[in-house]
Parts: structure tokens; sequence; C-alpha cells
């Protein structure tokens, strides 16, 4: 559909293919021209801290014994 084209570059697991958004591959597969390296960069990032802030949050210290 047309949304998911124009939100497509905004998921984290689109741009794990790094050899394509390096190499302009990705953008002649999907005809659309956002997934670039520096929006990838952006998106991998805040995307790591989201979930990291999720799993500080969901999951506290706890000690274990061995």
């Amino acid at each position: 559909s047309a949304t998911y084209r124009k939100l497509s570059p905004l998921i984290f697991l689109h741009h794990a293919d790094v050899n394509g958004i390096l190499s302009g591959q990705i953008i002649r597969e999907t005809g659309v021209l956002s997934f670039t390296y520096p929006l990838s960069l952006i998106v991998l990032t805040l995307s790591t801290l989201v979930f990291l802030g999720i799993s500080m949050v969901i999951f506290k210290k706890r000690d274990i014994l061995i």
C-alpha cells in the first residue's frame, strides 16, 4: 500500500541490508529514495535507544546466585 511504502524507511528491520544501502541497490529494488546511509544511522540508533529503554524498564536488576 502507499502508506506502508511511505513509512517503510522508518522501520528498523528494513535497514538490515547494509550492503544494499551503501551501494544504492535497495533504492533500485524498492523505488523509495529515502533509504540513505544517514537515515539508516538515525533509525538504527533511535531504535536501539528505544529498545534499550524498554528493556531497562521491563527487566529489573536481580541477583542471580550460582
